[in-house]
This record gives C-alpha cells, sequence and structure tokens, in this order.
C-alpha cells in the first residue's frame, strides 16, 4: 500500500476512476480472482493503514454497493444472511469469494462522528474460507474486541495512540502467513468513528499494540534459535526523512515478570534512513526473510551484534541512522571551541544562501526571540532565491538538498526548524506546523538535510494557493557545551527557479560551441558560465 507520508490528515483525494471498477490480479485459475471488484460511488477517498476510506456516500449507494457485491458472488465468512439493507451506526462485513476475502466496515449517520456516511475497505488475496475457518479456537473478531479494547486504553493512557483515536468501533483482522500456525498469533487493525488507532498482536487471550500496519510481517526464526518471531518492517515519516525500521518480537516470559503468560517482547532492531519513498518490503523464503524492493534483492535478513541488517549491505542503499543521523556522533568529532558564533556556509544543492547569526546563550548572553524578527530581516533582502519542490507526495517530489558548513567548529548538537509562512511573516496554520528537520552528517565540517514541501502546503483547500510561491524560514540551533547561537535563513519555494543574483550584467552573447567554467564561486551566487569557444574571440555568457 502506497503511503505518501505516514503523518498525512486524513485529506480526499479526487478518484480518477469514478464509476469504474477495480481489476484485481489473481494468482491462481480461480474465475473470481480475475473479476471486477465493484468500488464505492465516492468523489473521496484515501489510503488508511488498514484499508481504503471512501467518503461523503448517501445511503442508496452504500446500498447499490453492498448489492453489487452480492450479484458478483461474493458470501458472508461465517455463513451468516449477507444482508445488504444499511444500518444505522457501524456495521462490518466479512465477505468470501474464492480467494478473495472483502473486509468492509460502513459508518452510517453518526453526528458525534467525525466521519459518517462513508466506508472503509480492505481486500485481501490467496485466502480461502477453509484457511479462515479450520483455525482451531481462533478468536471470533467479537472476542478480540473486548481484550483489544482493554490494551487500547492502556495505550492511550501511555500517550502511544492518541486520546481521539482511542474510541474504536471495529476490526479488520490480518491474516499473517503461519502466524497462527506457528505462534497461535492473531492480528488485527482497530479502527472508529475517527479513523485507524493501530495493530494489536492478540495470543492465548493477551493483547499487544505493535507500531505499523503489519502488511509487511513474517514469521520466521530469525536467530536460528529454534523458536519462531515475529519480523516486520515498518516505515515513519519523520522530520523530514524516511525511517525504515527492521524489528522482530519474540514471545517470552521475562526474568522480571511472575506470571507464567508468555508476552510480547522487542527483540532485534535496527534503523535506516531514506530521503525519498521507498519500495522495500519483506518476502517470506523456505531460508528465512529477505530484504528486496522493485529491482534489487538484498539479501536475507541477518542478526549481527543484535542488530537487523540485509545480508547485502554493500549493495543497501540507504543510511544507517545510528551512524549518519544519531547526534551523540557529532559531540565525538575533534573541533575547535568558537570564541564567537563561526560564520558557515549555507546551500541548496549548490546555490549560496544569506542568513543572519544571534547568540541566544553564550557566556554572559541568554536571550531569546521570535521568528518574526529575523523574517523580518531578512525579507528585506535585494534578492532571496526561489526554489522548485514539485508537488506534494512521494510520486511528484522534487527533493533538494541543504547543506550548511561549519569549518572546524562542527557544533555538538544542530536543531532545525522549518515553517512555511503566509505574505505577512506568521507561520502558515501556526506554531505546531513549525517542523523539524533531521541531519545527516555528512563529515567532521558538514551537515545536510532534505528540502522537500512543507507539510502546510498540502493542507490547503483553495487551488489558488498551489500556485503560489510561498517563503519558507529556517531556524537552525547551534551548541558547543554550553553556547548556544541560531543561525536564520530565508527562501522561497515555488514554481520558476530563480538563484541568480544578476543586477544589469554586461552579456556578451557569441555563437558558436561552449563548455561549462568551472569554478566554484560562481556557483556559490548561482551563476552558470560558460566560456565560449571560437576562433579569436572568447565571451563570457551568463544564463
Amino acid at each position: 500500500m502506497k503511503k505518501a507520508l505516514l503523518y498525512f490528515l486524513i485529506s480526499v483525494t479526487t478518484i480518477l476512476f469514478l464509476g469504474c471498477n477495480i481489476r484485481v490480479n489473481g494468482t491462481n485459475a480461480d474465475r473470481s480472482s480475475t473479476e471486477a471488484i465493484p468500488i464505492p460511488e465516492s468523489n473521496n477517498s484515501v489510503e488508511w493503514e488498514c484499508g481504503t476510506y471512501y467518503s461523503d456516500i448517501s445511503k442508496e449507494q452504500l446500498h447499490s454497493y453492498l448489492e453489487k457485491l452480492k450479484e458478483g458472488g461474493w458470501t458472508e465468512v461465517y455463513d451468516n444472511e449477507f444482508d445488504t439493507e444499511v444500518k444505522e451506526g457501524t456495521t462490518e462485513y466479512a465477505l468470501i469469494r474464492g480467494e478473495q476475502l472483502l473486509q468492509i466496515m460502513i459508518f452510517f449517520h453518526n453526528p458525534s462522528a467525525s466521519i459518517s456516511n462513508s466506508i472503509l475497505v480492505k481486500l485481501d488475496e490467496n485466502i480461502s474460507k477453509n484457511d479462515i475457518l479450520q483455525r482451531k479456537d481462533a478468536l471470533t473478531k467479537e472476542e478480540a474486541f473486548d481484550i483489544i479494547k482493554t490494551e487500547l486504553e492502556n495505550v492511550v493512557e501511555q500517550g502511544e495512540i492518541p486520546t481521539s483515536r482511542g474510541n474504536i468501533s471495529g476490526l479488520f483482522e490480518l491474516f499473517i502467513e503461519d502466524a497462527y500456525e506457528k505462534l497461535q498469533v492473531q492480528a488485527f487493525a482497530a479502527t472508529g468513528e475517527n479513523g485507524f488507532a493501530g495493530c494489536f498482536l492478540v495470543r492465548k487471550g493477551v493483547a499487544s499494540y505493535v507500531k505499523g500496519d503489519l502488511q509487511n510481517a513474517c514469521i520466521t526464526d530469525i536467530d536460528g534459535n529454534k523458536k519462531y518471531e515475529i519480523v516486520d518492517l515498518v516505515t515513519q515519516w519523520s522530520d523530514g526523512i524516511y525511517k525504515i525500521n527492521l524489528l522482530s518480537y519474540e514471545y517470552r516470559n521475562p526474568e522480571y515478570f511472575s506470571s507464567l503468560t508468555e508476552i510480547l517482547m522487542p527483540q532485534y532492531s535496527n534503523c535506516f534512513v531514506s530521503q525519498d519513498y521507498h519500495s522495500l518490503q519483506l518476502q517470506k523464503t523456505n531460508k528465512g526473510v529477505k530484504l528486496v524492493d522493485n529491482e534489487k534483492d538484498y539479501g536475507k535478513i541477518i542478526v549481527k551484534d543484535d542488530m537487523l541488517f540485509p545480508e547485502k549491505l554493500d549493495e543497501f542503499p540507504y543510511d544507517q541512522w545510528s551512524l549518519a543521523y544519531d547526534q551523540e556522533n557529532l559531540r565525538n568529532i575533534e573541533k575547535r571551541d568558537p570564541s564567537e558564533p563561526p560564520d558557515i556556509f549555507i546551500s541548496v544543492d549548490g546555490v549560496g544562501i544569506d542568513y543572519v547569526v544571534r547568540k541566544t546563550k553564550w557566556e554572559d548572553i541568554s536571550e531569546d526571540y521570535s521568528m518574526s524578527e529575523e523574517w523580518a530581516k531578512l525579507a528585506k533582502a535585494d534578492f532571496i532565491p526561489t526554489f522548485t519542490l514539485g508537488g506534494f507526495g512521494a510520486s511528484t517530489e522534487k527533493s533538494r538538498l541543504v547543506t550548511l558548513d561549519f569549518g572546524d567548529s562542527i557544533p555538538d548538537s544542530i536543531t532545525v526548524k522549518d515553517a512555511m509562512l503566509d505574505e505577512g511573516g506568521a507561520v502558515r496554520y501556526g506554531d505546531k506546523l513549525i517542523l523539524d528537520q533531521s541531519v545527516k552528517i555528512l563529515d567532521q565540517s558538514r551537515v545536510q538535510f532534505n528540502l522537500t514541501q512543507h507539510f502546510a502546503y498540502g493542507l490547503s483547500s483553495n487551488s489558488e494557493d498551489y500556485e503560489k510561491d510561498w517563503q519558507r524560514l529556517f531556524r537552525v540551533i547551534c551548541t558547543w557545551g554550553e553556547k548556544e547561537c541560531v543561525y536564520t535563513f530565508l527562501i522561497n519555494t515555488g514554481k520558476e527557479e530563480k538563484t541568480a543574483r544578476i543586477t544589469n550584467p554586461e552579456i556578451l552573447i557569441c555563437e558558436g560551441e561552449y563548455s561549462p567554467l568551472k569554478d566554484e564561486s560562481a556557483n556559490r551566487i548561482g551563476l552558470l558560465c560558460y566560456i565560449i569557444q571560437q576562433p579569436h574571440s572568447i565571451g563570457i555568457v551568463i544564463k
């Protein structure tokens, strides 16, 4: 399931194929696996972690959708009558056709909820009715619901799930190959009127909350100790990067736990970082679990020094978080202790950026200031460069790299705050949308972070806003021991790139072949310079 951003608000996406049918490619010869599956008649849909959510649907459209499914040969898994009448409140269906399982949750006319007249749909392939019914002593969704609801209350109290998501009204069962056969574990996604709440593993009457959507989860003996574990890959959008978390869990009875009941415990893990959305997934084999994407096989996942790694680590294109992003590494770099905030060089893809710097904690100085003060200074500049960033989301995003060069005085810690501003310099949608950006350590002098469209960019319902230039203000908070200062810089983002500071330049236009002039000073001010190669004349063209 493709997700643009793991934290993106429940927005609406126009379905270009409205009124058409989805065609599912089956893997068996059964006719039902290639028949068209109707989709709900809705102008709005969004991908949730547990399925596709369609909103703004009338009662008649919901009834028509259920009728089409019934006419298409879908039946209830548990031999209940497939009732297509739309009832008030939340109604769940588990429908089967051949080796396809369609789970449906309808939310209809609940004025106290944030969503109503809507439907959540999840399709699973290669699951037969026998696969579901032959699991001896498996819990029904009704039995699992009460167990999960109790655990959810604990998770909400601990702050791992927002209180608004704590009131669940239904479950989708998630079928992980061999989970019940090897571990007697069932997996469920809990959801309600306020959206997806989380995923839970249930074993022997005990529910455990796990992060992620369990879409990649596999059962295997990851460390060769003749015990089965649950291995998962969880991608999380956080602070401007995609964190690729490799995780494994095991059921055990820890020494400090007095009960004989085994509980789910974290076992091994590792975190890698991608600047852009990736297509990594786990693939189960007879010899273990492999890490693959659309084009590359990175080999079996192995345990090394109590951490998880792909076997072909030398071919793996992503940075290990602990090596490239853990700021403990900054403190370990030998550096000069500055008596004043050091001069630094800030660039976006090689284009130099102006900045202002201010001491906030420096010897006898201790002060704070607002972003608006620094914006007022920077906004008076004769020239503010504009960078194009494409659309919002993984498929259209154009990523740029911001590099900070501190010379021989790289800080002990670096925090980057990123704000999107309106025309008057105010933070768009308020201070809650001042975002942190994860900083990658390049070497003993330089760090880098990703520049993409700001989260606030995708929140406007006014189409004209997507044609405007928007200002982005960055505050880089740096510390050296007890000393602290803030570097602030301002850029524009828009449809047209404007990075050259040229004021009435003298340009000599010549015909003929020309080649790039490799001049770092030219790159720093955003100029593209060429030497014209002609007999008897040399000219410089500035483009």
